[in-house]
């Protein structure tokens, strides 16, 4: 069984992750990492949200709200992250990172339900190949 990780850093957590200030969370492989309770997960300016699996915002008064960086994978990895949000706003301070390595292999980032309400930066990049015309 493969195992991956999906990595938040932020200054508050809702539910079992409320009170730390840096979190990761190992997940196995196509495992969900499941957020709830009446506290929001909020992604500050310093934050990042990195690795592959699910994110899911299971209940309803819990918000999610980002401010900083989405990197599905990892740094120069590929994977795909699946984000479950419910309600959730990305603001004109987000950057959803997006990484090409090549035919096939690339990062993707999948939303479950209506998706947030978009601003930022989608940046995307180039690992180890370069494309052609």
């Amino acid at each position: 069984m493969s195992t991956g990780s999906l990595t938040t850093r932020s200054k508050k957590s809702a539910a079992d992750l409320k009170g730390y200030k840096s979190l990761t969370k190992s997940v196995v492989w196509g495992e969900i990492l499941s957020v709830g309770g009446d506290n929001d997960l909020i992604n500050r300016v310093d934050g990042v949200i990195q690795g592959f699996g699910t994110l899911e915002i299971s209940a309803v008064n819990t918000n999610f709200d980002n401010s900083s960086i989405i990197l599905p994978g990892g740094t120069l990895a590929t994977g795909t992250l699946t984000l479950d949000l419910g309600a959730s706003s990305f603001d004109d301070s987000s950057v959803i990172d997006i990484e090409l390595a090549g035919a096939g292999d690339f990062d993707i980032l999948n939303f479950i339900g209506t998706g947030p309400t978009l601003g930022g930066t989608l940046v995307i990049s180039t690992i180890s190949f370069t494309p052609t015309d």
